[in-house]
């Protein structure tokens, strides 16, 4: 007999399970346009193949979760109404 969500699992490998991968925020929203600002974004599904770039200026990833990541703003040349780009995966928000 199988009972629904009871039980135990073994596993030689470490089970990750992470669901849908997106974004659900991003802050601050507002900064310099010389860069040095830690942008923040949280979702789901980041690994260390995530890259941000706003109006195509990179932001260097200096950490990351499965749910959180945190870059450093390089300069760009617009003040407002910037393009973030987020890759992961197959996917770009």
């Amino acid at each position: 007999m199988i009972k629904k969500g009871v039980g135990d699992s073994i596993s030689p490998n470490p089970v990750i399970i992470t669901g849908i991968d997106s974004i659900s925020q991003i802050s601050p929203d507002s900064g310099s346009i010389y860069g040095g600002q830690i942008l923040t974004i949280e979702g789901n599904g980041f690994d260390n193949t995530t890259s941000v770039s706003i109006d195509n200026s990179n932001c260097k990833v200096i950490s990351y979760s499965i749910n959180q990541l945190k870059c450093l703003t390089g300069a760009h040349a617009s003040a407002s109404n910037l393009n973030i780009l987020i890759r992961f995966k197959f996917f770009r928000f």
